[in-house]
């Protein structure tokens, strides 16, 4: 019984194909400088159906490259979007981290510096402003 539905229109048209949980669907898109292809298949264990789209590299003249562009489950959010919540996360921390030690700027004794530099405040700026940016 058909699980997935897959419709490809180009020059001549539109066609469609069916894939089962078993056969699972695979689509390629090229041109005479690579191919994506996307994949999409049914994982048993969870019940979950997965996608992986990528870029790969032309079958006949080898032109392109191999690249992950995004893969997860359909109907949820990509790799690529857990991403960038954990970068803002982490743009979040450092920007405060250094907001701190500039504040304590004051405290921090001369030998205290050699593993750590004091923090400018174009920087504490800067990277406030990727977080906005990241977030937007």
């Amino acid at each position: 019984m058909a699980h997935y539905l897959g419709e490809v229109s180009g020059s001549r048209g539109s066609a469609t194909r069916l894939g089962t949980k078993n056969s699972g669907m695979v689509t390629k898109a090229m041109s005479w400088s690579g191919m994506v292809r996307v994949d999409v298949v049914h994982d048993d264990a969870t019940g979950e159906d997965r996608f992986t789209v990528e870029q790969r590299q032309h079958p006949g003249n080898g032109a392109g490259i191999r690249e992950e562009i995004a893969s997860g489950i359909i109907g949820q959010p990509t790799k690529k979007e857990n991403g960038k919540a954990e970068l803002i996360e982490a743009l979040k921390d450092a920007a405060a981290e250094l907001i701190r030690l500039h504040e304590n700027q004051a405290d921090i004794e001369e030998e205290d510096l050699t593993d750590i530099a004091r923090p400018d405040e174009n920087v504490i700026v800067k990277i406030q402003d990727a977080i906005l940016k990241a977030e937007g």
